[in-house]
């Protein structure tokens, strides 16, 4: 919970299975505690990990998201594909672990979500960075 308290923003990855989804009550409660303690961490949005599209288990309800509001799932997805497991095993960026680099694209459309929430840009244009230190 340190660093949730240094944090301005908040992602949490949820994995598509219905046992890990049931954590998500205990991240709002912690969030709200921070909240309650003058914190200014927030959370800004959840990303589903490990899908499996072809499994009706692992495709969440709007149900089994519980309590999380429907504006904070992100549209980016992580599907469950073997390339993330060979990058991790080898300890390589997921663009140097495979030949095809459309594997690593959901993490492009991920960071322009977030981009996006963290008013780092307008939504559908690129406002350029941000300066960190002004």
């Amino acid at each position: 919970m340190g660093t949730l308290r240094v944090s301005d923003y908040v992602v949490t990855p949820l994995q598509a299975e219905p046992i890990a989804l049931r954590s998500l009550p205990q991240l709002l409660e912690v969030m709200a505690s921070l909240r309650q303690e003058g914190q200014k961490a927030q959370l800004i949005g959840a990303v589903l990990t490990m899908l499996q599209v072809r499994n009706k288990s692992s495709s969440p309800s709007r149900r089994s998201l519980g309590p999380l509001p429907t504006e904070l799932l992100l549209d980016a997805q992580v599907l469950r594909d073997p390339t993330f497991l060979e990058a991790s095993s080898l300890a390589l960026p997921l663009a140097h672990a495979s030949e095809s680099p459309a594997q690593a694209a959901v993490f492009d459309q991920l960071a322009q979500e977030l981009e996006v929430r963290m008013k780092l840009v307008t939504e559908g244009g690129d406002d350029g960075p941000i300066p960190l230190f002004a």
